[in-house]
């Protein structure tokens, strides 16, 4: 019956009375909130002690005391003075020698080499950066029953120090965290500041897979309004925002922006998609040192190639290709199978496949079901080689190179751990292994170009020890079991034995050994053929030992030549959707029922009058006057402490400064204005106010904050 009659208004606790004769509807909130109202400058007053005023905020202050007939606190001694400052801006207390050093030095800028030799400390980074890290709620693990470790979380806390440290633009430093990878690759750091969009708690097996999706969207949405615009929107996500002028519309339209990416869990059991959120990146993205070092590789490695061949050529010229067979027996020893594919008929049981022009004669193309089935001939130490060429990177992802996730090249895995093994092209990458334990090596990506690539896995069971050749370099190589590898009795070429992942490319001189090729043999394989050392005997037979010294010596030179290594690493990051979800208002919440469809955009009462659309970036959403203001407030909130301790603010940034005008490629940067605030820059003046009493600190910087604009 309460309901009916309407809530009592109680006056002592603030309550407000709804009437019955209303509907019982609350207020909408209209556009008069105070906290969106543009920003003015006050008036600076005049006050009696003008000597005690160096700025318009001391001023402020002094008006204020004059006006409580109270006088400013002596400013603080030098020994209390650095313990404020070393407190505030390390979290560390100073060391004797320091505070002896700073008392004894009497030079007028005493205090501004102590500020500099501060912010200029690792510490600082690590002390207000975790203020940071606390605000957009940054953890190692996602919380629920199984509490698993978020992959490469540790390396977005490390950006936000090395941020810190760095004096980063605040403008840029919002921005790359939210749209990072939507901007041209300029380091991996762009990338790693995405991961903030990834530190929610995630539940691996919700009863409500939808309804966690949006859970998981809120808290992206809320911690952005939060933190970068100072607007508590997670309250119209069931209904119109009771306070403030934010409507059910205004949040479901934000919560556009990211609803284009990946999401944490796709299905149902207890597992979550991790490719869809970790990204495997060279630790050198975005410098082009590693291409540099690449492509001097590839040309001495075609000039040595080109060597080697106008000395074989030559060689076949003058004495014909026929006399190469006796020389080349000692590559073919232990060869089981060799399918050159020049007939017509594919060998073995054949499903699909065509001919095409391969890279020795002719090749078998793949696609869909495709594939070539043979009996298994190999199960202890093993060789196999083949060529193939690809233009789609494969099943799985980069940055999860198990084999038996990939698309099969040549392959002989069956489900569990058991004694199997296999080669395939996973995103890109090529990739192989063994079973029992599971050991896995693959190359760098980049194989799915379109050109012909030759592969190599090479396993010694005496020595557990697989290796991984591509183009006749050592791609990887690991130590795994040595039992005979049995478990598989066919062998697939093509597509994965125990499903139907094809390869989307041709294959050809597919060839199986049972010994373990030694170096030089991979090279042969891959240089010409498996001829070189044939050439080198006949050439010594033929044209003498000088002769043959020289062919053996380019040889040498191009198996010393090394393929310049790329470190990768795994990386927290945002990734987008290929074909962005339609949006829509979820109906008190329910992420089962769907209302009006909305589009990306800001809330009405955040967007500027003269604002035209733009692509649905998120990087959009930053846009002013609303992303100064919270850092500017933020960075404004000294603690209740002693004043011999460090005023604790939340966010050390200069409220004087503002984002820079500038653009990126397609859309406009999320935030600009007149100058950008730096995270560390001009620090002097929340520190000098640490000199003042506790009282004229916590005033000033008030009325600081109220005459701020944007």
């Amino acid at each position: 019956m309460w309901l009916l009659a309407g809530v009592v208004c109680v006056a002592a606790c603030g309550m407000v009375g709804l009437s019955p004769l209303d509907g019982g509807v609350a207020p909408r909130p209209t556009d008069s909130s105070w906290s969106y109202e543009p920003i003015t400058r006050p008036s600076v007053p005049a006050v009696c002690g003008a000597d005690w005023v160096h700025n318009a905020i001391d001023a402020f202050v002094l008006a204020r005391l004059e006006g409580e007939g109270l006088r400013p606190a002596p400013a603080a001694d030098r020994r209390t003075l650095i313990r404020r400052a070393t407190y505030d801006l390390t979290g560390l207390p100073p060391t004797p020698a320091e505070v002896k050093a700073f008392v004894a030095d009497d030079s007028p800028d005493a205090y501004e080499k102590l500020l500099d030799r501060l912010l200029a400390s690792p510490h600082y980074g690590e002390k207000w950066g975790r203020h940071w890290l606390d605000l957009v709620r940054w953890a190692e693990t996602d919380s629920y029953e199984r509490d698993r470790v978020k992959p490469g979380a540790w390396r977005y806390r490390d950006w936000v120090i090395d941020a810190f440290n760095s004096d980063m633009p605040y403008d840029r430093f919002v921005t790359l965290q939210l749209a990072g990878d939507e901007l041209p690759d300029e380091g991996l750091g762009q990338h790693i500041a995405t991961g903030y969009l990834h530190l929610g708690i995630r539940d691996d097996e919700p009863t409500d897979p939808l309804q966690a999706l949006y859970d998981d969207l809120d808290g992206m949405l809320d911690t952005t309004s939060r933190v970068m615009l100072g607007a508590s929107m997670g309250c119209a996500r069931c209904h119109d925002h009771k306070k403030d002028p934010i409507s059910e519309e205004d949040y479901y339209s934000m919560l556009a922006f990211f609803e284009g990416l990946k999401p944490y869990k796709v299905g149902g059991g207890n597992g979550i998609n991790t490719e869809n959120f970790v990204r495997s990146l060279p630790a050198d993205f975005g410098t082009g040192s590693w291409a540099q070092q690449f492509e001097q590789w590839q040309r001495e490695r075609e000039e040595r190639t080109t060597e080697i061949g106008n000395m074989t050529r030559e060689l076949r010229e003058r004495w014909g290709e026929n006399v190469l067979t006796d020389a080349e027996a000692t590559l073919l020893a232990g060869q089981v199978l060799h399918f050159d594919f020049e007939a017509d008929e594919a060998p073995g049981d054949a499903r699909g496949t065509t001919v095409v022009e391969g890279r020795l004669g002719r090749a078998r193309r793949f696609t869909e079901s495709d594939r070539v089935l043979i009996d298994r001939q190999i199960a202890e130490s093993f060789s196999i080689a083949f060529w193939f060429r690809a233009d789609q990177p494969g099943a799985g992802n980069e940055a999860d190179p198990r084999w038996f996730l990939g698309s099969g090249l040549v392959d002989a895995e069956v489900p569990g751990i058991v004694d199997d093994f296999g080669v395939s092209l996973v995103g890109g990458r090529v990739a192989a292994g063994v079973g029992n334990p599971e050991t896995f090596v693959a190359s760098p990506t980049g194989y799915a170009d379109g050109q012909w690539h030759h592969v190599a896995f090479v396993r010694d069971a005496g020595s557990g020890r697989i290796a991984l050749w591509v183009d006749g370099s050592r791609a990887d190589e690991a130590i795994g079991g040595n039992q005979p590898l049995t478990t598989p009795s066919h062998i697939s070429i093509g597509r994965m034995l125990s499903d139907s992942r094809s390869l989307s490319g041709d294959i050809d001189e597919v060839r199986f050994w049972d010994r373990a090729l030694q170096p030089r043999e991979v090279l042969n394989l891959a240089i010409d053929g498996g001829t070189l050392d044939a050439h080198v005997a006949l050439v010594g037979e033929r044209l003498g030992e000088a002769e043959a010294h020289r062919l053996e010596g380019a040889i040498d030179r191009l198996l010393d030549l090394e393929r310049p290594t790329r470190d990768m690493v795994q990386v927290l990051s945002a990734q987008e959707l290929d074909t962005p979800m339609p949006s829509f208002v979820r109906v008190r919440g329910n992420a089962a029922v769907q209302g009006d469809p909305v589009s990306p955009r800001l809330p009405r009462r955040l967007r500027r009058p003269d604002a035209r659309d733009h692509p649905a970036r998120r990087r959009r959403v930053l846009r002013p006057p609303a992303c100064a203001r919270p850092v500017d407030h933020r960075s404004l909130q000294p603690a209740h402490r002693p004043c011999d301790r460090q005023p604790a603010l939340a966010v050390p940034l200069r409220p004087r400064h503002r984002p820079l005008p500038q653009r990126v490629r397609r859309a406009r940067r999320i935030a600009h204005a007149p100058r950008a605030p730096r995270l560390a820059r001009d620090r002097g003046r929340g520190a000098r106010l640490a000199t003042q009493g506790h009282a004229q600190a916590h005033h000033a910087l008030g009325v600081l904050s109220d005459g701020l604009s944007c």
